[in-house]
């Protein structure tokens, strides 16, 4: 929330060490400052010197001098690109305050993060903002920008959110447009939907970009510009990162940039339409150790958990890839589950769960193997064949044939019992939904919309619905 600042704010209360001679000038110096300001230039002054200040906020990043201060909930910040006359006992108690409170050190995203003396400032700008909606049902759906669905075709009355993924990232470090995204059109048909939209960043693979830029000064600048440019022109509701995955050495990297598109998002929003930041991050310890769940938990609003791709072309048994539970020969098998990516986040990591997202894969997995749990046929060739199977064509093989197999994560097995698919209905997942709400989850969150024919509203209908009571 943006707030006019007079000098007096600025000056007032400063803790100098002075004789007390100079304690009385300084006194009266304030008691000047709290006249009405006269001249012209005095005015501009106060307008200019907060360029903004946001509420609840001590840190203020802007072009300009950032330092910490005693003063009451204030940092003072001056720009010093105008000229202007300034009024006498100001000059001489702004010199003071950088004589006694010297300029912070520049932190890797040229954020000032420490003040001279080692002391800390306040980190609320990289917090994510409470806007009393902490508490709302969120079922997200990522929209892949190279789908057939059109916008309008979308199962808006089951969706709160919608991620439009991905949007590529120039070499340069600028977003780059192009006729699918960002997409005016659909941010004003969610938005009829009352259904928030964000910008999607990174991907497969966005590992590599993203640390390029992150350690560049350069890019790293003109990235976090371009973001908010993209944002503000195409009407979105925040950004979603998906880096894959931070390591040993981009982890740095990863949570710095994090909390310099968090203050970004901060400084540009407005007090009554706080912009949103996502992320996903990997459902288990293999990745998850390089994340830093305070850090995560702090910058973001929403974080979603890719409880899916358990198991895949790469496995050597026919295990499901978004399992609900995985029992003990299935994790010596090279299993996991769901369950095992909540208590992995909520208990051991200690991430806020209404912050959580459960991922919910709208895809099947094929496997060549005669049952659930044994090995598969060739494995690791069994790459060659497609890694993913849409929904409409798991309702085919159905009609085709193949049988459900009992148990609580659905597979059905070929008609010659040589091949299995595992996929999700509503009832796996509402098993996985209820899961994620008795430990206090957000919601949930789908992978992804697809084309018209992969669309299954009955999936999301399932997760909307549980979340709902």
């Amino acid at each position: 929330m943006a707030a006019r600042f007079t000098l007096i704010d600025a000056f007032h209360r400063s803790n100098f060490s002075l004789r007390p001679e100079r304690q009385a000038k300084l006194a009266n110096s304030r008691a000047s400052l709290r006249r009405p300001l006269r001249h012209s230039s005095d005015r501009r002054l106060a307008n200019c010197g907060h360029r903004r200040i946001e509420k609840h906020k001590n840190v203020l990043v802007k072009a300009a001098i950032v330092w910490q201060a005693d003063w009451p909930s204030r940092n003072a910040l001056f720009a010093r690109s105008l000229l202007m006359r300034f009024h006498p006992n100001a000059v001489l108690i702004f010199v003071l305050a950088l004589l006694f409170n010297p300029p912070a050190s520049v932190g890797q995203f040229g954020i000032r993060d420490r003040t001279a003396l080692g002391d800390s400032l306040n980190q609320d700008s990289f917090r994510s903002p409470s806007d009393g909606t902490e508490n709302q049902r969120v079922i997200l759906g990522y929209f892949r920008s190279w789908d057939t669905t059109q916008a309008n075709a979308l199962p808006w009355k089951t969706l709160t959110h919608v991620s439009h993924a991905f949007v590529n990232i120039k070499g340069d470090g600028e977003l780059s447009w192009d006729r699918q995204i960002p997409s005016n059109l659909l941010t004003k048909i969610a938005h009829r939907h009352d259904v928030k939209v964000l910008l999607s960043i990174g991907g497969e693979g966005s590992g590599e970009r993203l640390f390029e830029i992150a350690n560049s000064t350069i890019k790293r600048k003109r990235f976090l510009a371009s973001v908010i440019k993209t944002i503000k022109t195409f009407g979105y509701d925040g950004i979603d990162i998906d880096w894959e995955f931070p390591n040993a050495t981009t982890s740095k990297a990863f949570h710095a940039m994090l909390a310099a598109v968090r203050a970004d998002l901060n400084l540009h929003q407005s007090a009554d339409q706080p912009f949103i930041l996502s992320a996903s991050i990997p459902a288990s310890d293999w990745h998850g150790k390089w994340i830093d769940a305070k850090q995560i938990a702090e910058h973001c609003d929403l974080l979603q958990i890719m409880a899916y791709d358990f198991t895949g072309p790469w496995s050597t048994h026919a295990l499901h890839h978004a399992a609900t539970l995985a029992s003990e020969q299935d994790l010596k098998a090279g299993g996991y589950s769901v369950s095992l990516a909540l208590n992995y986040w909520l208990k051991e990591r200690a991430v806020p769960a209404n912050k959580c997202l459960i991922g919910i894969p709208l895809y099947g997995r094929v496997f060549s193997a005669n049952k659930v749990g044994a090995s598969v046929v060739n494995a690791p060739k069994h790459s060659q064949q497609p890694p993913t199977l849409p929904l409409h064509k798991i309702d085919a093989l159905r009609r085709a044939g193949w049988r459900r197999l009992p148990g609580p994560d659905p597979w059905l097995r070929a008609p010659n019992q040589q091949s299995l698919v595992a996929f999700d209905d509503p009832a796996s997942v509402k098993a996985k939904c209820q899961l994620a709400k008795d430990l206090g989850c957000r919601g949930a969150f789908v992978w992804a919309l697809g084309d018209e024919k992969a669309v299954k509203p009955e999936l999301l209908q399932a997760a909307f619905n549980t979340f709902a009571r």
